[in-house]
């Protein structure tokens, strides 16, 4: 009677099933929220303004780093870095036409790089629209100074009060104020220079400092890597099979991007996370925490509890070490490949850029900092490694295994221009783990990236 019964007993439901349920329901709602509140990607974009505003400030910066180093327009050095910064100050007007302070900067650094002509030509241009009196006399005398091999003081004195306002504009003040044979009005541009110069050495030190020390680690990395090739070592602890299978982890994918679209439309909609990027330090990090944790709480639910995610910390400090090596020797090498492929498919910053350079708010920009250096590898790692990596290597070689989750890896950053640079870092970030068996490693690496880029970011798009 009892076997009769037992075998008559309806079917137990499969483990992690009613988890299964649970995740399609929130991907259902998450999609639903996103569209119904108009929110397609878990971060908002800038556009053309605001881009152009950034590369101005970019112009700027290499405009004061001439000052800085006091070299000459017509020197190698000066050419350099006024070419610099005339590409900015070019990108700047392709994104706002008609922002006449981009122009005149580009008309000025263009004239001082003895390219005459075009500056005039762009001057000529900006000071034939329709604007204020007191701005259409000022941008006459810069012409008007540009133009005669000897201006009038009063002519010199017009353009003066308006291009002080620029970064470029003592490059051409000491000039004519010198030929016109004004000492005192020469010898003040150039001190105005100087400040302007010293005005980036707080930004300059933090730059280098940062990318100095993540380079010397690098060099270490290097010597680490050819002494291993040298000898033969024994392979480090390899990664635990998980608990968990593809189709979990390709799930959990979903879980986060459906709990991303959700949070971020929710915090639009309520004004917390406004579209123009400006005070929303906090909210900017809150989709992401938000889907990462409920994407890893799916994979702990579907697993009843067994999911381990791969922090193993029995060697912290090497581990670390080794990342910090590997992200200092890399991160340099994808830049430059990211730089590579800007020039041919056109420039494309990261999204949180306007973010991190145009916020006032100290607390915002410190979140924004905690999140790009901590949360971020924090969650990415753990989601993209930890249960995809993993749950890929346990069916299929590595390389395979390592291609298939950079590359999701990669898209889910969408930026088609940046997608062959995010997918080395994948790879990188996937051979730290398969090397050490702790995503401790990877993660650090991972920060020693977002460091990097971060402070040539905050320096050359700071203002």
């Amino acid at each position: 009677m009892t076997e009769a019964s037992d075998s008559t007993e309806r079917p137990r439901r499969s483990p992690g099933s009613a988890a299964r349920t649970a995740a399609a329901a929130v991907v259902g709602l998450g999609l639903v929220l996103g569209m119904r509140l108009g929110w397609i990607a878990p971060l908002p974009t800038a556009g053309p303004e605001r881009w152009g505003t950034l590369y101005r400030r970019a112009g700027d910066a290499f405009v004061r780093m001439t000052y800085l180093a006091g070299a000459q327009p017509e020197s190698r050095p000066g050419r350099r870095l006024l070419g610099r910064a005339a590409g900015y100050y070019l990108l700047s007007v392709s994104m706002k036409p008609l922002d006449k302070e981009s122009a005149v900067s580009l008309a000025l650094v263009l004239h001082a790089l003895k390219r005459r002509q075009e500056a005039r030509a762009i001057l000529a241009d900006v000071a034939g629209r329709p604007q204020p009196q007191p701005e259409k006399k000022a941008l006459s005398g810069t012409l008007i100074t540009m133009l005669s091999t000897r201006p009038k003081p009063e002519q010199v004195m017009a353009a003066e009060a308006y291009l002080n306002r620029l970064a470029p504009g003592p490059l051409l003040l000491a000039g004519a104020y010198e030929t016109i044979g004004e000492v005192g009005g020469a010898e003040r541009q150039r001190e105005l220079a100087e400040e302007q110069g010293r005005r980036i050495i707080p930004g300059l030190v933090a730059v280098l400092a940062t990318c100095g020390v993540l380079l010397l680690a690098g060099i270490g990395g290097l010597v680490v890597v050819v002494v291993g090739l040298a000898r033969r070592r024994e392979p480090g602890p390899q990664p635990t099979p998980p608990a968990w299978g593809v189709r979990e982890a390709v799930e959990a994918l979903i879980v986060w991007v459906a709990l991303a679209t959700a949070a971020g439309g929710l915090l639009a909609r309520w004004g917390l996370l406004p579209r123009d990027l400006r005070g929303g330090g906090a909210a900017l990090a809150a989709p992401s925490l938000v889907a990462g944790c409920g994407a890893m709480l799916w994979i702990w639910a579907v697993t009843r509890g067994r999911a381990r995610f791969g922090w193993a910390l029995g060697r912290a400090g090497r581990s670390a070490a080794l990342g910090i090596a590997i992200g200092g020797l890399a991160a340099p090498i994808i830049l430059v490949v990211a730089q590579l492929l800007q020039l041919a498919l056109g420039p494309e910053e990261h999204r949180l850029v306007p973010a991190f350079v145009t916020d006032s708010d100290w607390g915002s920009r410190f979140a924004l900092v905690a999140a790009t250096l901590a949360l971020v590898p924090l969650i990415e790692e753990t989601l993209f490694r930890g249960v995809l990596f993993r749950s890929l290597r346990a069916v299929w070689p590595f390389w395979a295994a390592a291609g298939a989750s950079a590359l999701i890896f990669a898209v889910g950053h969408m930026s088609w221009p940046a997608l062959l640079p995010y997918f080395l870092v994948g790879l990188v970030l996937a051979r730290l783990y398969e090397r050490t068996g702790s995503l401790l490693a990877p993660a650090v690496a991972h920060a020693a990236f977002n460091a990097f880029n971060l402070a040539i970011i905050m320096f050359l798009f700071g203002g």
